[in-house]
């Protein structure tokens, strides 16, 4: 690719907040999804980080415990990639490895991450994004950390953004799960259940 060809395409790309009211082919999805994997972050933001390895955490608890803000996602069983849940109450506690410690970079950004790694991971592609193995299925460090987190589904609507951190604060499973239900409706994604 030249530099005209480029410039063209950095200048011509548009932001779509209309869409239409059609289907798109999962393997379009896919592809479209493996493809912002690709893509640079703003201002390098490194969302999230894992703490350490199972085998470090034998060694040295300090990074095992729990503290608040932190998530935890089930590393094998069925349907293991939609188990991801925020911790609101348990600090320094010990966890099992049985779970991924996934602590956000910035507390600040935690519900804005929950909100987005929910919407793709309960869509049906999570499982596709997320999960490996033919028998139980499980999740790796590196298919999780490759998931394309999209950090601004949040400024879809910002009203319905602010009441769902308030179900959050007031940890209203039901009221989470719909509006996370309403994000995946607006940008086209079909529940995993619905699959």
């Amino acid at each position: 690719m030249d530099t005209t060809e480029l410039s063209t395409l950095i200048k011509t790309r548009r932001s779509i907040r209309v869409f239409q009211d059609k289907p798109v082919p999962e393997a379009l999805l896919l592809q479209a999804v493996e493809t912002a994997t690709w893509a640079p972050n703003g201002g390098n933001a490194q969302n999230w980080r894992f703490s350490k390895r199972p085998s470090a955490i034998a060694n040295d608890l300090s990074d095992h415990s729990l503290k608040r803000g932190d998530f935890l996602l089930k590393r094998v069983g069925r349907s293991c990639s939609q188990t991801l849940r925020l911790n609101r109450s348990l600090h320094n506690k010990q966890c099992s490895d049985c779970f991924f410690i996934v602590r956000p970079s910035k507390p600040s950004m935690a519900v804005r991450l929950l909100l987005a790694t929910r919407v793709i991971i309960e869509s049906s592609l999570g499982p596709l994004l997320v999960e490996r193995g033919a028998g139980a299925p499980y999740v790796t460090e590196n298919t999780l950390q490759a998931l394309p987190v999209p950090l601004d589904i949040a400024d879809l609507d910002v009203s319905l953004y602010r009441r769902y951190r308030y179900a959050v604060l007031r940890q209203n499973t039901q009221r989470i799960r719909a509006i996370e239900a309403e994000y995946r409706h607006q940008i086209g994604l079909v529940p995993a259940t619905a699959v």
